[in-house]
C-alpha cells in the first residue's frame, strides 16, 4: 500500500511504527529499533503536533530499552509522553511508555518513577484489553517494588557481613567489611570479631594516612592499650584514638565484637585506600 504514497507521507511512518511494535513483541529489538527510527525520522520535519509523533517516539524508546540503550530510551520515551498531549497514542501504549520510563529512572528518581507508574495504572483503568491489563499488572508490580525496596536503606546482620581471608589474616580475628557491604562512602567502617583473650590484634597507628578512629564495643569486653594507658571498653562506651597513637585491642574472657569507624579530618574518604588494622 505504501508504494502509492509519497515516501514522506505520515501514513508511511505509521506503518513503520506498527512494524516496529510487531518486531519488538516478537523479541527482535534490533529490527524494531531500526524501523522505529525510520518512523521517527520521517516525522522529524513534520509539524510537532502530527498525530503519529508520539507512537514513533514510543517505539524508538521501547526498542532502545530492550537493547539496553538507557539514555536513548529515556530521551525517546520522554519525547513520546510530551507528544502524547496531541493525542493519537492509545492509552495502553502510553501506559507501556510510562511503565518503561519508570523502570529506567527508578534508581535515580524514585518519586518520579512512582508518579509515572501511578499515571500508567490510572490511564488504563476500566479498559478491557489484553495490553491494558498487562500495563495495569506491570504498573502495580512496579509501584509495590518502589514502595518497599527502592528506599536508600541497607540492613544487615553482623554475622552476614563478609570478612578478610587473605594471607595476613590473624588467628582468632575476623575483620568484617561493614562499610563496603552497607555502601558507606563517607568514612571507613569495619566490624572486628575477636576470640576470647586473642593476643593477635596488631599494634598499629595511622600516622601515615592521618586517619582518626572511633571504637565501639558491640559485644563482650576489651582493653584498649594506647601507649602506657589501658582503657576497659564494654558496650555503651566509645573511644577515639588519634592518628599518631599506637593502639592495640585485647579482648576479654568472652571475646569482643568491635565497631571501628575511621576518617581523615579535612579529606574526603577514599574507599580504595582503607585503613589497615
Amino acid at each position: 500500500m505504501t508504494q502509492f504514497l509519497p515516501a514522506d507521507h505520515p501514513f508511511v511512518a505509521q506503518v513503520w511504527s506498527a512494524l516496529a511494535m510487531a518486531e519488538r513483541r516478537r523479541g527482535k529489538p534490533e529490527l524494531a529499533y531500526a524501523d522505529a527510527i525510520k518512523a521517527r525520522d520521517l516525522l522529524a520535519g513534520a509539524d510537532g503536533e502530527n498525530h503519529q509523533v508520539a507512537k514513533a517516539y514510543a517505539e524508538v524508546g521501547l526498542a532502545a530499552a530492550a537493547l539496553g540503550r538507557k539514555d536513548d530510551a529515556i530521551a525517546a520515551l520522554e519525547a513520546a509522553i510530551k507528544a502524547s498531549d496531541y493525542g493519537s497514542i492509545l492509552p495502553a501504549d502510553l501506559g507501556e511508555v510510562r511503565v518503561a520510563l519508570a523502570g529506567l529512572v527508578a534508581k535515580t528518581d524514585r518519586e518520579r518513577a512512582l508518579a509515572l507508574a501511578r499515571a500508567a495504572a490510572t490511564g488504563v483503568d476500566g479498559i478491557a484489553s489484553r495490553s491494558a491489563t498487562q500495563v495495569a499488572t506491570d504498573a502495580a508490580a512496579l509501584i509495590a517494588r518502589l514502595g518497599t525496596i527502592m528506599s536508600d536503606v541497607t540492613v544487615k546482620r553482623v554475622e552476614d557481613i563478609d570478612y578478610y581471608r587473605g594471607e595476613n589474616q590473624k588467628d582468632g580475628i575476623q575483620f568484617r567489611y561493614a562499610g563496603k557491604e552497607l555502601g558507606v562512602s563517607a568514612w571507613g567502617m569495619n566490624v572486628i570479631d575477636l576470640d576470647p583473650r586473642c593476643p593477635n590484634y596488631p599494634e598499629h597507628d595511622h600516622r601515615e594516612t592521618g586517619c582518626e578512629e572511633v571504637y565501639v564495643v558491640l559485644r563482650g569486653s576489651a582493653i584498649l592499650h594506647v601507649g602506657n594507658q589501658h582503657h576497659e571498653l564494654v558496650p555503651g562506651m566509645l573511644a577515639r584514638v588519634g592518628p599518631g597513637e599506637k593502639r592495640r585491642i585485647e579482648p576479654g574472657p568472652e571475646g569482643a565484637t568491635v565497631l571501628a569507624l575511621g576518617a581523615t579530618p579535612g579529606k574526603p574518604y577514599d574507599p580504595a585506600k582503607p585503613s589497615r588494622n
